[in-house]
């Protein structure tokens, strides 16, 4: 269901027009344009809802494998680390080759510059390589980081049959990520702007490796995400019953947005405070919010889906539409920026070029970018998905003997 919504995410975001700069957004911050700008804005943050799931996914499959005495606290580890590596390999690709985003205006260089392939369909002409498209982070490369960290966490607990101590790893768990969570406004205090001046002066060994701690896609504070999907993960896999998961879930959601709101409630208080740490609060709590709003979601799809008495019928068309896409996930992230930038020229071939003013054709447009992948998917499952990166991943991940993943039909 998420990789669906990234369809129509992303094309508000970087096809709709009034979204091209902040100026443009100002501008048009009025009668319907601003509900749909502050729709567009919101969920555009609905990437830690992913690292959510590769914490929660991560842990159920290594748990499931250690209980079988199927691997070895080592074998976690070396596995980790080559899922985490394969994911900024991917980060890489996407970014540079494939990426949403824009091209430079008088110079000034976008905060989400297009990648090149992407950027020679939308703009006839080839768009020039910004190192920051290889040294800043993403929503890919910050998932790798969390599966790196979170593998060796569980790989240290759950050693010597430590798996067993079902209470123990959740309470280190949820633990870890809190303290994560309270350290991350501190933090980004004092990292973001040595980025931020690494970054813009051209210093990118520096900023990326900062970036990986400190940027907009950084572990501060997105690896608590990684550590509380973890606990719900563990949950999941230990075979605790369905009712004490969605009775904990309630009490975190409720938590997770009181939090949220007393800190901007307090803050935007507070006066003689520097309006830079004040903004780093007012975004904590944001964060803090919208962990509530995905352990929601993740809450409902859980009820929805995976709770479901066997007895009650269920839309199975829908649901096999669905898990076929969440089996090509990762490759329709990758690619759908390039499809979309093709079905965007064919559309301005009928529709004049100022379409992309109307938010009406935007949504048809990420309607049409779900319909074609729909179609692709449906073709593409008859050779095995061959040639996909979640295939390439497995025959990788085999011939190397690191893992034997069967997330793909045989």
């Amino acid at each position: 269901m998420a990789i669906l919504g990234i369809l129509f995410v992303h094309r508000m975001h970087y096809s709709w027009s009034v979204m091209n700069s902040k100026e443009s957004i100002r501008q048009n911050f009025h009668g319907a344009n601003a509900i749909f700008i502050v729709v567009a804005i919101a969920l555009f943050t609905m990437a830690g809802l992913f690292y959510l799931i590769s914490g929660a996914v991560n842990v159920c499959s290594i748990y499931n494998r250690i209980r079988q005495d199927q691997t070895t606290a080592r074998k976690i580890i070396g596995g980790g680390l080559f899922t985490g590596l394969w994911f900024v390999f991917l980060h890489l690709v996407q970014r540079i080759l494939f990426m949403n985003g824009f091209r430079a205006v008088d110079g000034q260089i976008p905060e989400y510059p297009v990648g090149l392939l992407t950027g020679r369909i939308i703009y006839h002409e080839w768009v020039p390589f910004y190192w920051k498209q290889a040294v800043d982070s993403s929503t890919l490369s910050l998932i790798g980081m969390i599966v790196i960290v979170v593998s060796i966490t569980t790989a240290l607990l759950f050693r010597n049959g430590g798996y067993r101590h079902l209470r123990r790893n959740q309470l280190l768990l949820t633990g870890l990520g809190l303290i994560v969570a309270l350290i991350s406004p501190i933090a980004l205090r004092f990292l973001r702007p040595v980025f931020e001046q690494a970054l813009n002066s051209g210093h990118y060994l520096t900023a990326g490796f900062v970036g990986i701690l400190a940027s907009r896609f950084g572990l501060f504070p997105y690896l608590s995400y990684g550590f509380f999907g973890a606990v719900l993960g563990l949950a999941l896999a230990a075979g605790v019953e369905s009712r004490q998961i969605l009775k904990y879930l309630s009490r975190a959601i409720l938590i997770w947005l009181l939090i949220g709101l007393a800190t901007l409630a307090i803050i935007l208080l507070i006066r003689n405070i520097q309006v830079s740490t004040k903004m780093l609060f007012v975004s904590s709590g944001v964060v803090c919010i919208e962990l509530g709003l995905f352990l929601w979601f993740m809450r409902f799809s859980l009820r929805r889906f995976d709770f479901t008495p066997s007895s009650k019928p269920t839309n199975s068309g829908g649901l096999s539409v669905i898990r076929r896409f969440g089996l090509l996930a990762m490759t329709v992230y990758i690619l759908e920026p390039f499809l979309a930038a093709i079905l965007t020229n064919i559309i301005a071939m009928f529709a004049g070029q100022n379409w992309q003013n109307s938010f009406g054709w935007i949504v048809g447009l990420g309607l049409l970018c779900a319909i074609c992948w729909h179609f692709i998917i449906k073709f593409w499952s008859r050779v095995n998905y061959s040639g996909s990166f979640e295939w390439l991943y497995i025959f990788l991940s085999r011939k190397f003997h690191i893992k034997d993943s069967r997330k793909l039909p045989e």
